[in-house]
This record gives C-alpha cells, structure tokens and sequence, in this order.
C-alpha cells in the first residue's frame, strides 16, 4: 500500500526564506504547507538590506516590484558631531560590479518586513497562504516521509510529508530536533543594541549617526514612520535591559538632551554576532534552509540574503 501523505513540502518557518520557498514550489505546482508559530506577520525590521542577486531572484519569483517601490537605494549618511556641528557624507551604499550585468545593481535599503510582505502577496496570488500561530513539537521520519507533530490554535495534530523544510532561523527547533549543532564561535565583544522606535523629527532620507566615545548612536529610516536604532556594546560593558526608556537615556546622555525623542519602541534586541553553521544541511528527508542552517553578522543583511538565496537553490 502507497503511503499517504498530507503533503509534498512542509514548511516550518515563514520569514523571508520560507516564504520564497513556497513562492517557488506554488509556481511549480508542487503541494506545501508552510507554517508559522507567531501569532501574526512579522513587523520587525531585522534584516535592512537586499542584495542584487536577492533582486533577481524576487524578479523571477513575480514579488520584486513591492520591494523596489518601498526600498531606497541611495540613503546619505549625516553625522551628528558633540560639538553641534552637522556633517553630511554620501551613501555607503555599493554597486553590483559592472563585471556582470544585472538589472538591480543596487542593493537597497529596506526593512525585513516589507520584503515578507511582498513574498507573502505574491504567495497569495499563487494561491498558497501562510498558517500562523502553528507551532513545530516533535518530528518522527522514516524512508519514506516525515511525520511532524503540531501545536495549531485548534489544538495539537499530525501532519506528514514527503520532506520537511527547517527555515525557523538561528534558534530553529527543527534543526535542535534532528540534532545537527550550530558549529562555530559567538563574538562576545561585538554585541550591538538594536530596535525599532518611532517618533525623532529628522530628515526620513539620510541616516542618522552621533559619534560618541561610549559608543555611537544610528537611526536609519524604515518602512513610513520606523527608524531602525543600533549602538555597539563596548567590549566589558555588562548591556541594559533594551527598551524605550533606556534607549531614551542612551540619546540624552551621548547626543544631548532633548536632541531626539523617541514616542514608542517595539522589536527591542541585543545583537551577539555569531559565525556558525551545520556541517550537513540534511538529514535524512529533513532539510535547513537559512538562520537554522548558518548565522553571521548582520551586516548588510546577510541573514536575508543568503536565506532567500538558499531557498530559491533548493525550490
């Protein structure tokens, strides 16, 4: 007797490289499930950067005209000097190499949630959705499937498929599941405070950085009215508790008082910069795509990037 299966592909993770996995396998025709164990969409600006081959792949995908119409590519850069005095400087921004040729030579500034946004849309249209508020608790494989337990709204259910996805990021339960460690090393000393605040009255087309020898001060504007704060750690510094309040008080005492208010603070993290990754990105009929599969710094939205990346490979 043939064994049943409830599915093709089960996704567990629905940020930017789940999301283009079910972009890809719902343009194939290829039956998947993808869900989500957070309630709702992600707000969080996270990742703020997509690369031109991250471009080219929303292209074929169908999804990139929501990002190139919400993403900035030339975003100068002002510094805010102790002395009072402002200094503007162009965008650090850098180009494809003009050694290929791509139609999105650049890459462009924008927040993770915009780029879910525009994959989830488009998965809409392919006629696929996202189950939120479904999160993966056991998962159990033979040669032939993979038997996923799941804790839904509607209580705890079974699903079975011919694979499973892990595309759950760095703290991926599926990856922790079929025991594949993250290998590598955590920088201790590169840790940055990171969030989202709303309401400093400054110019939205610049980034904002007040230099300061405790440490500098960043805004950079995202999404309409979301400006994504960072400030490094110093190496020996034991990090505050992230939160409006403190985030408040890091602007009173390095920029000045009154020099920025902020009205409201939602995602709120410290940032330990990790170089890690699995040695196998399988097991058995269950594969990692993304954080869950490698992690490294943040910078110029690697974690994104390399997830879409993975996931378009492997769609």
């Amino acid at each position: 007797m043939a064994d049943v299966c409830d599915t093709e592909v089960l996704i567990i993770g629905a940020g930017p490289t789940g999301l283009t996995l079910a972009c890809d396998l719902a343009r194939r025709g290829v039956a998947h499930r993808i869900v989500e164990r957070g309630p709702v969409p992600n707000r969080a600006t996270r990742a703020k950067t997509i690369q031109p081959r991250s471009l080219e792949v929303l292209d074929d995908l169908g999804a990139v005209d929501h990002v190139l119409r919400r993403g900035v590519a030339e975003l100068p850069l002002r510094f805010h000097e102790p002395s009072g005095v402002v200094v503007d400087k162009p965008s650090i921004s850098a180009r494809a190499s003009t050694s290929f040729h791509t139609p999105y030579p650049d890459a462009l500034w924008i927040g993770q949630f915009d780029v879910e946004s525009a994959l989830r849309q488009r998965l809409e249209e392919l006629g696929g959705r996202v189950e939120f508020g479904v999160e993966m608790a056991g998962i159990d494989q033979d040669d032939d499937a993979v038997t996923v337990t799941l804790r839904t709204p509607d209580g705890e259910q079974t699903a079975r498929a011919r694979y499973v996805v892990g595309a759950d990021g760095g703290r991926s339960s599926v990856r922790k599941h079929i025991g594949l460690p993250l290998v590598g090393k955590t920088y201790e000393q590169q840790r940055w405070y990171l969030g989202d605040v709303t309401g400093p009255d400054l110019d939205r087309g610049q980034m904002h950085i007040w230099p300061s020898e405790r440490g500098m001060l960043g805004l950079t504007p995202l999404g309409s009215d979301v400006w994504q704060f960072q400030s490094p750690i110093l190496p020996g510094e034991e990090p505050g508790t992230p939160s409006l309040e403190f985030y408040q008080r890091l602007f009173d005492e390095r920029a000045g008082h009154g020099a920025v208010v902020l009205k409201s603070a939602t995602w709120l993290s410290v940032y330990r910069v990790n170089a890690r990754m699995v040695e196998n990105y399988r097991q058995g009929r269950v594969l990692l795509a993304g954080d869950a599969a490698h992690v490294h710094s943040a910078a110029g939205g690697q974690g994104m990037n390399t997830g879409i990346q993975d996931a378009y490979n492997l769609g």
